[in-house]
């Protein structure tokens, strides 16, 4: 593979804020039994939106939009993470946070988007 240390970091740096954009849905729903309606309005605006930027960035195949063609990384990596990460997203936006599945999807999610993360360490070391 002939990746250069740039696109392993621009690979790398997607996937993390696509992580970190769940783990902040995940801090605001633990051991929580009620969600007052602007708070419920705010997670969903989160989640959907989590939701349509990978499933754009699936779509599009590449860590930018405007990159006309994928490099090694983002084929083996970057679009393989999110198209995953996607499919584990099952809870419908409009359902309530707290009492639906929300958690356990956008965590499996999360998880499969570190483990693509790891494993390109894992290529960098």
């Amino acid at each position: 593979m002939n990746a250069t240390v740039q696109e392993r970091e621009a690979v790398r740096l997607a996937l993390y804020q696509f992580s970190q954009r769940a783990k902040d849905i995940m801090d605001r729903l633990p051991d929580r039994t009620d969600i007052v309606p602007f708070e419920k309005m705010k997670l969903r605006a989160l989640y959907t939106a989590l939701k349509e930027d990978l499933k754009d960035a699936a779509d599009r195949g590449t860590v930018a939009p405007g990159w006309d063609k994928q490099n090694q990384l983002e084929k083996d990596y970057f679009q393989p993470a999110v198209v995953d990460a996607l499919k584990l997203l099952r809870a419908r936006a409009n359902t309530n946070p707290i009492t639906s599945n929300w958690l356990d999807c956008i965590s499996s999610s999360r998880q499969i988007i570190i483990a693509y993360m790891d494993n390109l360490e894992r290529l960098g070391s």
